[in-house]
């Protein structure tokens, strides 16, 4: 008998470790997953919202529906800035929320095998995460229902019949307000833990969830959520306007299902059977851990990685990422975004596919609906030097992010100083300040209040004033023109006229590249000679005239390698061949563009 009782502890003491060790494997795995699965999601969260330590700005958002959730998500997703710091967070919380229900079920006599299924509902919230229209807000959500599920069993779960009743009302009700829908699926979850528990009256625990119902249809009709589906799925934590696919409902799937099963297989016998229980709880979880990356829209990750490296500044990531050489407008858009910084946007221009002048700036009636595409404007004009549209598009997509855009936020500083607008940047900063990210940058940015000198004197905020036409004029009708009103007033400006010249060239404009040669001193570099491409450019519309030509700074260069081109053109059209295909090694060249290129 003594032996039997000392081995029961010890029994006890190893799944006790077992259980650390399975926790500590599951946070490391799924740390490492996020990380390379959802690293430029976590990125992206942090630069759509400000969360201010602000004390009215906090409190007004405490007391709408979820506003907990919606505070305490916004609190964590701030220090997403720093890499790693979403992955690291959201497998704590993850593991934490996975120990804390089997902590709940096992109050319900839940079998210890099942201890790694409690893991299940977690990894399908982790991949949700991996849809950057499902906030954040969700999984703090979800989590905190989680610890309520706890307290409700710890400290009601041997209460009568009637104090539970009222405990289980009070606290859906009281979760209905702090964090918005997922109240429902505690309110589900109380009623199956009762029953299988064996609870007289289990079925009383109905009244919570007819609380929680009717709170969600009064919060419809008195204008607080928009519909019943938003007020009782997790569509309360997606973007509105788009309904979730199913993979986003999954963990609230799997909750009471985990619970229900964690429960059930502790009423099985037999050692066999438990093992089987732990192998099937094991492989169930690992699934849903793995089958993160399929359900995430590939196309829309790799747009929020450049995303990622235009924030940060990072244009050789862009250069040497593998989207560098598709043809799609937004991805051109960034690559020639990163040439522009490093200097390189003639150099290397055609060393990359591009499609029109749009490869430049995507500017049209539907880009301007896109945030992100509006976002990636406002960085484009900035570079140009075209400060009123670049504050244009600030504005529009710092407004149109339900929370704010750090990014954009500092952009509108950085505009309204340019301007002179002291008032409004002092504002903005007074914001800014208010960060834990962006505090340091934004006090900084004070010294340059009300002192034109120091704006003038400064590197950046002096070249953007410069770049400021002197007359008022509508900007964004067309980028060329407002490229030529920058030039006209600051001639020096690199950027733009890279940009000036690359439009021409992309837009086969040969009548303005020939004015522009012939009457722009600028068009030739200070030694006199003349950009590569433009020289093509010269042999595209005067071929016949050398004379021409070399007094417009052809060089022998490059006439023989346009005879080259010539030769090899008649060549691939006497023997019917595709000089698409048979001359990309000309493809570096405008010749090759203005023949084979459709725009």
């Amino acid at each position: 008998m003594t032996y039997l009782y000392t081995m029961a502890p010890q029994k006890k003491d190893i799944f006790k470790w077992i259980a650390v060790a399975v926790a500590v494997v599951a946070a490391a795995v799924s740390c490492i997953l996020l990380q390379r699965w959802e690293e430029y999601t976590f990125f992206y969260r942090e630069q759509s919202q400000l969360f201010l330590f602000d004390r009215p700005d906090i409190l007004s958002k405490l007391g709408g529906i979820g506003g907990f959730a919606l505070v305490a998500s916004q609190f964590i997703v701030q220090f997403f800035k720093l890499s790693w710091a979403g992955s690291v967070l959201t497998a704590l919380l993850g593991v934490c929320a996975a120990l804390i229900l089997w902590k709940t079920v096992r109050k319900t006599g839940a079998s210890q095998a099942a201890f790694p299924l409690c893991f299940l509902p977690v990894f399908f919230q982790e991949g949700a995460l991996g849809d950057s229209l499902y906030y954040y807000q969700g999984f703090v959500a979800f989590v905190t229902i989680v610890v309520f599920l706890w307290l409700y069993v710890s400290l009601f779960q041997k209460k009568s019949k009637l104090v539970k009743v009222v405990a289980g009302v009070v606290i859906s009700a009281l979760l209905y307000w702090m964090v918005g829908s997922v109240a429902l699926l505690f309110a589900v979850c109380i009623i199956i833990l009762d029953a299988l528990h064996g609870s007289d009256g289990w079925y009383y625990g109905a009244a919570s969830l007819a609380v929680v119902l009717l709170f969600a249809w009064a919060a419809v009709r008195l204008g607080f959520i928009q519909s019943m589906r938003m007020a009782i799925l997790q569509d309360f934590y997606y973007e509105p306007l788009i309904h979730p696919g199913l993979y986003i409902h999954a963990s609230w799937i799997a909750l009471p299902l985990v619970v229900a099963m964690a429960v059930l297989a502790g009423k099985l016998k037999g050692n066999a059977t438990q093992i089987v229980v732990a192998c099937a709880a094991i492989l169930l979880s690992l699934t849903a851990l793995l089958r993160i990356p399929s359900h995430m829209d590939k196309k829309y990750y790799d747009m929020l990685r450049l995303n990622h490296f235009v924030v940060a500044g990072e244009w050789d990531s862009i250069l040497s990422d593998r989207t560098a050489r598709h043809e799609n407008f937004l991805m051109m858009n960034v690559r020639n975004l990163a040439l522009s910084h490093k200097g390189q946007l003639l150099d290397k221009l055609f060393d990359y596919p591009q499609s029109g002048f749009m490869s430049l700036v995507a500017a049209d009636d539907q880009s301007d609906r896109i945030l992100d595409v509006i976002a990636l404007d406002s960085h484009i004009y900035y570079q140009m030097g075209n400060v009123a549209h670049s504050q244009n598009k600030a504005f529009d997509a710092s407004v149109g992010v339900r929370f704010g855009s750090p990014a954009m936020m500092m952009r509108l500083i950085r505009t309204n100083l340019a301007w002179g607008a002291y008032g409004v940047a002092g504002k903005y900063i007074s914001e800014m300040e208010k960060t834990w990210g962006y505090r340091k940058e934004a006090h900084e940015m004070r010294r340059f209040l009300w002192n034109d000198e120091a704006v003038e004197a400064d590197s950046e905020l002096g070249y953007l004033r410069r770049c400021i036409p002197p007359v008022d004029h509508f900007v964004g009708m067309d980028p060329h023109k407002d490229l030529e009103l920058i030039l006209s007033v600051e001639p020096d400006n690199t950027a733009a006229r890279d940009y000036y010249v690359a439009y021409m060239l992309l837009a086969k404009d040969v009548e303005g590249l020939k004015s522009y040669i012939e009457n722009d001193p600028k068009a030739y570099n200070p030694d006199g000679s003349l950009h590569i491409h433009l020289q093509e450019a010269v042999l595209v519309y005067s071929e016949e005239d050398e004379t021409y030509c070399r007094e417009h700074g052809v060089t022998d260069g490059t006439f023989n390698r346009y005879q080259s081109f010539k030769r090899k053109f008649l060549e691939l059209g006497a023997s019917n061949g595709n000089p698409i295909r048979d001359m990309k090694s000309f493809s570096d060249t405008f010749w090759y563009y203005f023949m084979f290129k459709k725009i």
